[in-house]
């Protein structure tokens, strides 16, 4: 026999809405889907969500995330790109453990603003090729292999 919540039941759209969208949404994205600001904390509150940071809910119910700061850089700076060191470790190239995360940004762009995780950002050239793709709606990332010579 299987079990649900009364909690889950009550919030069956909010929980649809964030099946929706990977299992993942900012506040602002489920404020602009309908959902009540109340609604998500009673969420929260109730074990269905979980914060991943400030502002990004997650389902409690899906798995644990392999990279949670990399998702939370991913979702607060949308066209990013994992470089040098961070996407090295990220891709098990290297034995380094980077102590920040090292974002690419399009030149021109403004560096934004993050308090979490510590993040350096970089404006690499545009010849450059080797870039490993944030990705909010799943854990995973489209990457190109990286030339060592």
């Amino acid at each position: 026999m299987h079990y649900v919540s009364v909690c889950t039941r009550a919030f069956e759209r909010e929980v649809e809405l964030f099946r929706q969208h990977g299992g993942g949404l900012r506040m602002s994205e489920a404020l602009r889907l309908g959902v009540n600001r109340k609604t998500l904390y009673a969420m929260r509150d109730a074990g269905d969500l979980e914060p991943v940071t400030r502002g990004l809910y997650r389902l409690a119910s899906f798995d644990p995330l392999a990279h949670p700061d990399l998702v939370a850089v991913a979702t607060r700076v949308p066209h990013s790109v994992l470089c040098l060191i961070s996407a090295l470790s990220f891709h098990d190239m290297t034995t380094q453990v980077p102590h920040t995360i090292d974002v690419g940004l399009e030149r021109g762009t403004r560096k934004p603003r993050l308090d979490y995780p510590p993040t350096r950002f970089f404006w690499p050239s545009p010849r450059d090729s080797s870039r490993s793709h944030l990705s909010t709606s799943r854990d995973e990332r489209e990457t190109n292999a990286v030339s060592t010579s």
